[in-house]
């Protein structure tokens, strides 16, 4: 990955565009049982080039503000990217350089390999890359989308702890070269270090919102945990893995046998031409050689019309008897009237 280049933050004095504000809000989503509470008391407001960090246990609704905020419907109203926790939800290609370009026709697709690491697995399926790999892969996807907004879901949640901070600086590269603004959900103090602003939630309700100082939230600490999954979570995750693996298993074995089945199918096509072009040349020679030999019975029959009625005649019996059987020759046939004329 290349280095990434920091520029100090810059004190900004002029007013800035609102880019997000949600006053007083909550989300309620229609389950089987009714209508169910996912966000409540929601109160903020982001500019242009603010860097907002939400913090939460897990459920407390981090995901579920960020992929609002994706929608065509929310605030933002399509001025936003989001980077997935789980990378595999959005791709969509065949390989890392087509999910790079993807509506992107004229993307110098080798420099954003580049920029981000990727360069030898371009023609890889963005499948079987890492899961570090696949998530640096969506961070350069929803650059290259160049949204006003990043929302991005625990981007450095897959990375181990120098790609995590390569990410970090990236993030922050791309805000001020930008001027974007940032929405990072995020168990990770690194990132709350680099965020402005900082939310917080609990139970599905807004319980902070401010800077870090105003919060009085200072890091005095980075621990980095193995993340273990309940047994019955684990399960389903395993689970997942392994269809996951067996479908693309099954992609390749297909994509093999169509290939396979391509050139054995260029293979009859070319033994039938071989095989056409043979008879052809073998019907060529066998037509100048009857020619010749009708040329040649032609003079005979011209120099000796006797003689060439009895070559003719042995020919036709060559032709006609075989090792076994037994020829009665008669004192009128064809045979004893030419001996006779010899003598």
């Amino acid at each position: 990955m290349s280095p990434v280049a920091i520029c100090g933050r810059c004190k900004v004095t002029e007013p800035r565009d609102i880019m997000v504000e949600l006053r007083n809000w909550a989300l309620t989503r229609d389950t089987a049982t009714g209508p169910r509470v996912v966000l409540d008391d929601i109160d903020f407001v982001l500019h242009r080039g603010d860097w907002l960090a939400i913090l939460g246990a897990n459920g407390s609704g981090k995901s579920s503000l960020l992929r609002y905020l994706a929608t065509a419907d929310s605030v933002v109203r399509g001025r936003s990217a989001l980077l997935c926790q789980d990378p595999d939800e959005q791709l969509v290609t065949a390989s890392v350089a087509e999910e790079l370009s993807l509506g992107h026709g004229d993307l110098d697709v080798e420099y954003w390999l580049s920029v981000f690491g990727l360069s030898p697995l371009a023609q890889l399926d963005p499948r079987l890359l890492s899961a570090g790999q696949k998530q640096r892969l969506q961070l350069a996807v929803v650059e290259v989308a160049r949204p006003e907004i990043m929302l991005c879901d625990e981007p450095t949640s897959l990375q181990d702890p120098a790609q995590a901070a390569w990410v970090i600086d990236r993030l922050e590269l791309w805000r001020h070269q930008r001027e974007g603004t940032i929405v990072t959900a995020t168990q990770d103090r690194r990132e709350m270090t680099a965020a402005d602003l900082v939310l917080v939630l609990q139970d599905n309700k807004q319980v902070l919102f401010g800077s870090a100082a105003e919060l009085g939230i200072e890091v005095l600490d980075l621990r980095f945990k193995r993340i273990r999954y309940r047994e019955d979570v684990e399960s389903k995750v395993f689970d997942r893995m392994i269809a996951e693996r067996k479908r693309m298993a099954e992609q390749f074995r297909s994509e093999g046998a169509g290939e396979a089945a391509r050139i054995n199918g260029e293979r009859e096509r070319e033994l039938q031409v071989i095989r056409s072009e043979a008879y052809r040349k073998q019907q060529e020679i066998k037509g100048r050689a009857d020619a010749e030999a009708a040329n040649i019975y032609a003079k005979a029959y011209n120099g000796d019309p006797e003689f060439y009625r009895f070559v003719r005649s042995m020919e036709v019996l060559g032709e006609t008897l075989g090792k076994d059987t037994t020829l009665l020759l008669a004192t009128d046939g064809e045979l004893m009237r030419y001996l006779e004329k010899a003598k």
